[in-house]
């Protein structure tokens, strides 16, 4: 049997398809996958342990900040969970844009504000839910959008939710910080703000 588990623990994998495992190092495994969209096949690294050894650990991101550099088709934008945008909890719109980052940003401004974490969720079935636990279950128009068919049935046939008031869920945020937030917190990226308004709001 495959130890295909070991690859899909981070959840945005579905992208992927993961067909055999075909190298073991001593830094991680490697296994060659199908990108479910494109029919490309690829190979996926997954490194073990990445921040046990300083040494190893800045080499690795020495190559992987070089990659980036050149442009390398190779390396995609991640984000840790808890501060991960709907659109990486599942491939979910046609393209990842800068409204990734502000959705980050509202997640660790929300974080300043209350001393913890805003959307701590322990897989990405559980993040969707704390995130529309808050914001409520996302617009028809929204839903629409998405690219991804297994999570649009997943919102379609989620339970309705009405959204909570941030100045409910902020009692003691000044109510231009709750007002930034609301738009920071948009479930669809097309309603969040770029950084330049938010440098001019």
């Amino acid at each position: 049997m495959l130890d295909k588990e070991f690859f899909t623990e981070y959840g945005e994998a579905t992208q992927y398809e993961i067909q055999e495992v075909v190298g073991k190092g001593s830094y991680g495994v490697v296994a060659s996958a199908v990108n479910t969209h494109t029919g490309e096949r690829v190979a996926i690294k997954k490194i073990n342990d990445v921040f046990e050894n300083v040494s190893d650990a800045t080499r690795i991101l020495r190559e992987i900040k070089l990659l980036r550099l050149l442009r390398h088709p190779d390396i995609d934008y991640v984000a840790t969970r808890w501060y991960r945008a709907p659109e990486l909890c599942g491939c979910f719109f046609s393209k990842y844009t800068p409204a990734i980052d502000i959705w980050s940003i509202g997640c660790i401004f929300a974080e300043m504000l209350t001393g913890k974490p805003l959307f701590p969720g322990k897989n990405v079935v559980q993040q969707l839910d704390l995130m529309t636990d808050l914001l409520g279950t996302p617009s028809y128009e929204s839903i629409a959008r998405i690219r991804n068919e297994k999570a649009k049935r997943y919102l379609n046939n989620m339970r309705k939710k009405s959204p909570i008031p941030f100045s409910q869920k902020f009692p003691n945020a000044d109510p231009l910080a709750v007002r930034l937030l609301e738009r920071l917190l948009a479930f669809d990226p097309k309603n969040r703000p770029s950084a330049e308004e938010i440098r001019f709001s």
